[in-house]
């Protein structure tokens, strides 16, 4: 069915939420504006893929991405990098 004012009124305000939170975090550099040049601080640079199999956690999350996948359990079977994505696209 159709939802109700107060749960559009909800929506609306936590996707507000995640933009301010996502604004934050570009204002502080955490955002990956193009993952094809990204380059890590370590010597030597690593690119955004092969610092994420080194350093990246074995969560769920990361193993969803088919490009960052750290795992053997988690084969890929495509080579698509993620898209950027900033706080206007949200």
């Amino acid at each position: 069915g159709l939802l109700q004012p107060e749960e559009i009124k909800a929506t609306i305000s936590r996707l507000e939420e995640l933009k301010e939170h996502a604004e934050l975090l570009e204002e502080q550099g955490l955002v990956v504006d193009d993952w094809e040049t990204w380059q890590s601080k370590t010597q030597p640079p690593l690119s955004a893929t092969d610092y994420i199999r080194r350093h990246g956690s074995q969560s769920a999350y990361l193993n969803a991405i088919p490009a960052l996948r750290t795992t053997e359990s988690a084969p890929q079977t495509e080579s698509r990098k993620p898209q950027p994505r900033t706080p206007s696209s949200l």
